[in-house]
């Protein structure tokens, strides 16, 4: 049978991670809500660290703020951890044991942020090859689809939610050429939409459409049939795709 003098002794012989790890425990909260509760930015993985003793001389500022969660007494986690051992040295005659003891503090102090610092940056530096990775495996995605746009004979716009073109073929790019720098998209009658009824802008609203057009410019006017529907990039961006399909006089099959 244990007596108080082997409890005491038992509970003194803890490490500061220990009684931190039972006292959240008994308020049965989790690291990430110990972290919450400390505030001031301080992270699961902070927590964590300190419970497996791998900062072996807490900020006591942190001490503080981490007592003030658990509500314990600050003395508690002071008694577990270095920072009692420091403060209570007494002062020598002439000031220079105290001004040690003031160096030792402040070196741990250092030395226990430069953990931290270091625990950070390999976080940030992980996120960062995370959302570089995630980045090359869109931009992959969408190269794929532009290829295969460029691939095709019909003329193929792209625009985004302003109406404005984001990507062209080749084709489409040879027919506003041929045209020249005052080309004009305009209804089959030749007179130019207005600005919500443009294939362009119904596109980019999500409107799936067909219907006949006419490039105007550099005095020639050829007919099309335009296309229209929605798309979502690999990115999530929605986007508006406009066919142009050249029919050659005759009547133009819906593209699948």
């Amino acid at each position: 049978m244990i007596d108080n003098s082997d409890r005491a002794t038992e509970q003194a012989i803890k490490t500061l991670g220990e009684v931190i790890h039972q006292r959240r425990g008994e308020l049965g909260l989790t690291q990430e809500e110990l972290a919450e509760r400390v505030g001031e930015g301080v992270r699961q993985a902070e927590i964590s660290r300190i419970e497996h003793d791998r900062i072996l001389l807490p900020r006591r500022s942190r001490l503080e703020q981490i007592a003030r969660a658990l509500d314990l007494p600050i003395g508690v986690l002071l008694a577990h951890s270095g920072w009692t051992g420091a403060e209570a040295i007494q002062p020598a005659s002439n000031g220079v044991s105290d001004d040690n003891a003031t160096l030792r503090a402040e070196n741990a102090e250092l030395e226990t942020q430069n953990e931290e610092m270091k625990a950070t940056i390999e976080e940030l530096w992980a996120a960062r090859e995370d959302l570089e990775a995630e980045a090359l495996n869109r931009v992959s995605g969408n190269e794929k689809l532009l290829t295969i746009f460029d691939g095709v004979e019909d003329g193929i716009a792209v625009v985004n939610q302003e109406a404005s073109i984001v990507f062209r073929n080749a084709a489409f790019t040879a027919m506003v050429e041929r045209h020249g720098a005052d080309m004009t998209l305009t209804d089959e009658h030749g007179e130019r939409f207005a600005d919500d009824a443009h294939p362009f802008r119904r596109a980019a609203n999500g409107e799936e459409f067909s219907l006949d057009v006419l490039f105007v410019g550099a005095g020639k006017r050829e007919a099309y049939t335009a296309h229209g529907k929605a798309m979502t990039s690999d990115d999530g961006v929605e986007l508006g795709v406009v066919t142009i399909q050249d029919c050659g006089g005759d009547a133009c099959d819906e593209p699948d």
